[in-house]
């Protein structure tokens, strides 16, 4: 049976776990540690409670009555001297170096929880909770979770069984970890502690994503869009996935959110997969939906993805799922996928034209259109041989006379119109790219692999730092 999360379930959540599986990110200082979560739009400072116990060497966060970190620490602190601080963010601040992003708008999925406790000495913790406080594995997930990391590294034999425990507890971070574990196993890299189980792997990636990890969503899509993992082969699950990806990311297939700019890859890759389901139809979902593709083509595109382009350009020079063909739109958007990803080349119809004859076909097409005129782009191959040939004259190119109301006409200016400054808009997104993308989706493999190398993903260091000074000041 498929568990696949819904808006309701994931609005429950007090603490949400970063794209990576973290519900805390940790950094010291000489003098203290800093942990920062995520927490729900609605959580204020008032509905933390921190409890230091320095004679036990304890540290017990909740949120709401909810215990979301507790544990023994990993060395002496001043109970005294602990702050707490929960604060807005702005949507600029979940891109990065990469992504960069001027939006200054408030961040409306979540907010973030800042917890600082004050060493009593200057020396370096390997870790910030180091075991249980009633038992080995009394500690909230994630720190058992980072505890078996630990344990893993030195091929402690325990490791296997503290990962298990962490994410029976609910840690995404410790599901994502043994649904990798068991996707490479040790017959491929003898620091795994489990044996290659394709089931397992796929078990694994589909509690993570139940539990609202967007790329185990988009993995799970995968599988069941090409049947492998001895998953059912299922477009309409693939797609239900897809939509559960969406969600747990926070955007959608027309506003990236926040998956956009912290996850602008797998948001790319999602949408393009998503449309190529689409396209092709079957497997539950009926017959091909041209115009589904298109419209999360055209999300991806604008958000620079270069295969998105390319197939936008094909559906366009032939009109597919939308009203009548745009040769020119088409063309540009071709260009556009070829010049991001160089093992893209011209499609058949353009195969072994000069990009002065493609010119031709765009100058061609916009003065076609101007006089109200839509052609498909085999048309247009003709009246620029003519025009070349000197066999057409400009009285050629006039439309033939009008029939039907002014307003129809007006309509479809408009419309027009409002393609042209869409793809003006393409244009200059495709011109802030840098650098190439690999034409290959997102891969399972590659998912897995990257998941086994899970790495803290938090709201970044500076922006902790101006949190930390202004607790430090008050």
């Amino acid at each position: 049976m498929e568990f696949i999360p819904t808006e309701a379930q994931l609005l429950e959540r007090n603490v949400i776990a970063d794209p990576s599986g973290c519900t805390y990110n940790w950094t010291q200082m000489d003098d203290g540690v800093l942990f920062s979560a995520r927490v729900a739009p609605a959580v204020d400072t008032a509905d933390v409670v921190v409890d230091v116990d320095a004679a036990a060497g304890s540290l017990s966060v909740s949120v709401r009555g909810e215990r979301v970190l507790y544990g023994k620490l990993s060395g002496a602190v001043d109970a005294s001297e602990s702050k707490v601080l929960v604060r807005s963010l702005a949507m600029r601040d979940l891109g990065d170096e990469a992504t960069p992003s001027t939006d200054s708008r408030v961040n409306p999925y979540f907010k973030i929880l800042i917890v600082r406790i004050k060493k009593t000495s200057r020396a370096q913790w390997t870790l910030p909770i180091q075991g249980g406080i009633e038992n080995p594995t009394d500690c909230d997930s994630h720190s058992l979770y980072l505890i078996a990391n630990a344990l893993n590294q030195t091929n402690d034999p325990a490791a296997l069984k503290h990962m298990n425990t962490a994410a029976d507890k609910g840690s995404i971070a410790a599901m994502l970890k043994l649904a990798a574990w068991y996707e490479i196993g040790r017959e491929e890299m003898k620091d795994i502690p489990v044996s290659k189980s394709e089931d397992l792997a796929l078990q694994w990636h589909k509690r993570a994503g139940s539990a609202g990890n967007s790329e185990a969503c988009y993995i799970i899509m995968t599988a069941h869009a090409s049947g492998s993992h001895k998953a059912e082969k299922s477009f309409f699950l693939a797609l239900q996935w897809s939509s559960a990806a969406l969600l747990c990311g926070y955007g959608t297939d027309e506003d990236g959110g926040a998956m956009a700019l912290e996850q602008p890859r797998l948001y790319q890759t999602l949408l393009f997969q998503t449309g190529l389901l689409l396209m092709e139809g079957g497997f539950g979902i009926g017959d091909p939906k041209p115009d589904g593709a298109v419209a999360v083509w055209n999300s991806a595109a604008e958000q620079g993805h270069a295969q998105s382009c390319w197939n936008l350009g094909i559906f366009y020079l032939n009109g597919f799922g939308l009203p009548e063909p745009n040769v020119s739109m088409g063309i540009s958007l071709i260009r556009s996928g070829m010049r991001k990803v160089k093992e893209l080349s011209l499609p058949p119809q353009l195969t072994g034209m000069s990009e002065s004859a493609i010119d031709a076909l765009v100058h061609m097409d916009e003065e076609m259109r101007a006089q109200g005129n839509v052609l498909d782009i085999e048309k247009l191959k003709v009246m620029v041989a003519m025009k070349g040939a000197g066999q057409l004259s400009p009285a050629s190119t006039k439309p033939p006379s009008q029939t039907g109301s002014g307003k129809a006409e007006t309509v479809k200016r408009n419309n027009r119109r409002r393609e042209k400054e869409r793809l003006k808009k393409l244009q200059e997104k495709s011109s802030t790219y840098s650098g190439e993308e690999s034409m290959d989706a997102m891969s399972w493999n590659l998912a897995v692999r990257k998941s086994i190398g899970v790495a803290v993903i938090g709201v970044g260091l500076f922006g902790l730092w101006k949190a930390f000074k202004t607790m430090g000041s008050n």
